[in-house]
């Protein structure tokens, strides 16, 4: 995964949420490890999301669209990516200011941005194939070529 620079990261205690063993945060076996993804969002949802988990909301774009992998229906489901550039668009208002580039806060001069880095298990991962995003598998695209992911 691609390290996001230049931004200020908070580390979360899970504890032991996910069981005792934290291979899935790649403390361990690389073939334990869940993949990186961002999802971006406005600063008003963080604590919403940190004290509920992600949820699917209504927007559900890709819905009806197929997994590149699987050839099934993708059905609702949480959007996140493995491409911060894609993140920092939603959580800057990117979809509500109709496409205009907009920053949603700023303080002392400084845009900032609420994105939440994740850590998601590989089977709950859907990659969409759909017009405005025709293939979203990172091993085909590559983590700055991929859109979205549909996590469900």
């Amino acid at each position: 995964y691609l390290l996001p620079a230049g931004w200020c990261r908070f580390p979360l205690a899970l504890g032991t949420k996910y069981g005792d063993d934290n291979a899935w945060l790649g403390n361990g076996d690389p073939k334990e490890e869940w993949a990186v993804a961002f999802h971006g969002t406005g600063l008003g949802y963080v604590v919403r999301i940190l004290r509920d988990g992600l949820k699917a909301g209504k927007g559900q774009g890709a819905e009806q669209a197929i997994d590149t992998r699987s050839g099934l229906k993708i059905g609702q489901g949480v959007f996140v990516t493995p491409n911060i550039t894609v993140a920092q668009a939603f959580a800057n208002g990117y979809r509500k200011s109709r496409h205009k580039n907009t920053v949603a806060y700023e303080y002392q001069g400084h845009a900032i941005y609420a994105v939440l880095q994740c850590r998601v298990r590989p089977s709950a991962i859907k990659r969409p194939n759909r017009c405005s995003a025709v293939c979203n598998d990172e091993e085909v695209m590559g983590l700055e070529g991929t859109f979205e992911w549909i996590l469900n």
